[in-house]
């Protein structure tokens, strides 16, 4: 049974809002949640994206109580027009979720970046060299049907092809039980791949909170004809197969295809029968391994990290690079054009999970991991998929209670066949932990293993560098 907003979910009764209030009560008798505040700010985490007067938000949303089942708290939309900075106004693709109202918090972010924008990227890519992964928040004043306007002008320019809004609960408490999962709505190439909330009393979290393979898909695998001598970084099908999706605009689809990586989406396999690379983030992606035509080192690229601005430790937001797909033909298993079990595709990657309260209990989990890849078949001619790469963490809060799993790891390369080539793994995720308390958190960034033959060979698959993890002082 989950609790909430009327927005999206039954409105929460009286009984359990005494009851969150009960729950801090016991908190601070056992000495877990101190009365006084802690707050020593740091100049590396602010910035005019996120403004003091947000805070751990107003509470205006009430309580969160969720005992089983899944909820994803979060609206999503798509831009209509650009946002040009100083601009107050905001105008938004309507779908099938709520519309925010007036009051209501919005996160806007700068999703994805166009392919001129990400011509020649090096390795690994300066996040501050480009607008990707920007975001601010905007107090909505005024809401009419698809036309908002927010209290204070925009920090940032925002382009509607490469952007997206994000509404922002502003929850009193978050209680999530033991069988009970928050959950990021799947990326699916122009909006979702975040969860973001705010309390502005406490969370508690026994349960999941998610975002694992909701960042950047992997890519499908195509039955392809088997060939030899394929070398080219965008071979067209079908002697390239689909490389993983990136942050780029139209870098994800049937005819992007080869083993050149695109920023930190991975490539995919070549003719004949190479493996996709892994997906990147915080960590490069491994690459995939070799072709059955001479052995040649023809896999799929790893993906191309990120590096965040150190000046400023949540200026950008980015979700993970998705893993490439294996080249082959797999007919001899499913006989067909398409490939209905995916065998051979790229692992999806992980998103981003950001939370903010005075304090938070994390007994429970906290994942933005991505997605390994399916093996191929023993029986097929195919190479194996690369990983996805680890999504992004942001916790922050006051006092961390306990802290348990936090997960951002990469996903492993497809296991493949004693005659086919195995996939790369994806690389970690980054996260970061704000708190003034010095309970410590099991952090888990390892980037993903390459995938193995049956014989337990490599064939030429890397495995995905690790991420890395930020603990700044508050």
């Amino acid at each position: 049974m989950a609790c909430g907003p009327k927005r999206f979910a039954s409105a929460a009764p009286i009984a359990r809002r005494a009851h969150a209030f009960c729950c801090l009560w016991v908190l601070q008798a056992c000495g877990y949640v101190g009365y006084e505040r802690v707050r020593v700010e740091t100049n590396d985490t602010q910035g005019p994206n996120l403004p003091l007067e947000v805070g751990e938000g107003d509470g205006h949303w009430g309580p969160l109580q969720i005992s089983t089942g899944e909820q994803t708290p979060n609206a999503y939309f798509a831009l209509q027009e650009d946002i040009t900075p100083g601009s107050s106004k905001l105008r938004v693709l309507a779908n099938d979720m709520p519309l925010p109202r007036a009051g209501d918090l919005l996160l806007v972010w700068h999703t994805r970046i166009s392919l001129e924008a990400a011509q020649n990227a090096a390795s690994p890519f300066s996040l501050a060299t480009t607008g990707l992964g920007q975001w601010e928040f905007r107090r909505l004043s005024e809401v009419s049907g698809e036309f908002f306007e927010s209290s204070t002008p925009s920090v940032y320019g925002y382009p509607a092809a490469e952007s997206q809004v994000i509404v922002v609960p502003e929850y009193s408490s978050v209680d999530v039980g033991a069988a009970a999962s928050l959950l990021a709505r799947a990326w699916d190439g122009t909006i979702g791949g975040a969860l973001v909330l705010l309390a502005n009393e406490g969370m508690r979290i026994e349960g999941l909170v998610s975002a694992h393979e909701a960042g950047c898909r992997g890519g499908e695998y195509v039955i392809a004809p088997i060939q030899p001598g394929c070398t080219r970084v965008d071979e067209p099908l079908p002697g390239g197969a689909q490389k993983g999706e990136s942050l780029v605009v139209g870098s994800y689809g049937e005819s992007v295809t080869g083993r050149g990586a695109i920023l930190n989406g991975a490539g995919g396999g070549i003719c004949s029968e190479s493996a996709g690379g892994g997906g990147a983030h915080q960590g490069a992606g491994g690459q995939g391994g070799v072709s059955t035509d001479g052995q040649r080192p023809v896999g799929g690229r790893g993906g191309i990290p990120f590096v965040y601005p150190e000046q400023n430790a949540f200026d950008r937001l980015t979700i993970g690079g998705g893993g490439g797909a294996g080249q082959g033909d797999g007919s001899f298993v499913v006989g067909a054009s398409s490939n209905p079990s995916g065998l051979g595709s790229g692992g999806p990657a992980g998103g981003i999970v950001w939370l903010r309260s005075p304090y938070v209990d994390l007994p429970g989990r906290i994942e933005a991991d991505a997605s390994s890849a399916l093996r191929s078949s023993a029986l097929t001619t195919n190479g194996a998929g690369g990983g996805g790469a680890g999504g992004l963490v942001w916790l922050e809060a006051e006092t961390l209670v306990r802290c348990n799993v936090i997960d951002a790891v990469g996903g492993r390369g497809g296991n493949a066949g004693a005659a086919n080539a195995p996939g790369g793994g994806g690389g970690g995720g980054r996260v970061v932990v704000r708190t003034a308390s010095s309970t410590p958190c099991d952090v888990r960034i390892a980037g993903g293993a390459a995938g193995e033959t049956n014989l337990e060979e490599a064939r030429g698959a890397e495995p995905g560098e690790d991420g890395r993890y930020l603990r700044l002082g508050r």
